[in-house]
C-alpha cells in the first residue's frame, strides 16, 4: 500500500477511491487509475518513479482518448518530487 506524503494546507480536500493497475519497468510504473468521483468512475493514467523508499510521481501533458485521460508523451514525463509516496503495511 502506498500513502501520499504531501503535507500542504489546502483548505479543500478531494477525497477518492480506486483501484491501480499497470506495468513495472526498471524503477517505472505505469498505470491506469480507475476512481470514483462525483458519482462517475474516471480513469486516468498515471507514472511513478521509485526513488529510495518513495515513489515520485510523474506529470506530463494529457489528452483525453477514448473518455480516458492518458499522458501524451511518457518520454516527457517530469518526476519533481512535488507528490511523493511512501510505503506502509497494509491495514
Amino acid at each position: 500500500m502506498i500513502v501520499n506524503n504531501n503535507s500542504s494546507s489546502s483548505s479543500i480536500i478531494d477525497k477518492n477511491a480506486g483501484t491501480i493497475a499497470g506495468m513495472v519497468k526498471g524503477d517505472t510504473i505505469i498505470a491506469n487509475y480507475t476512481f470514483q468521483s462525483e458519482g462517475k468512475t474516471s480513469v486516468r493514467e498515471v507514472a511513478f518513479l521509485k526513488k529510495g523508499n518513495q515513489l515520485a510521481e510523474g506529470f506530463g501533458d494529457v489528452q483525453e482518448i477514448n473518455g480516458e485521460s492518458k499522458f501524451k508523451d511518457l518520454s516527457k514525463l517530469k518526476f519533481d518530487g512535488s507528490m511523493t509516496f511512501e510505503k506502509i503495511d497494509c491495514k
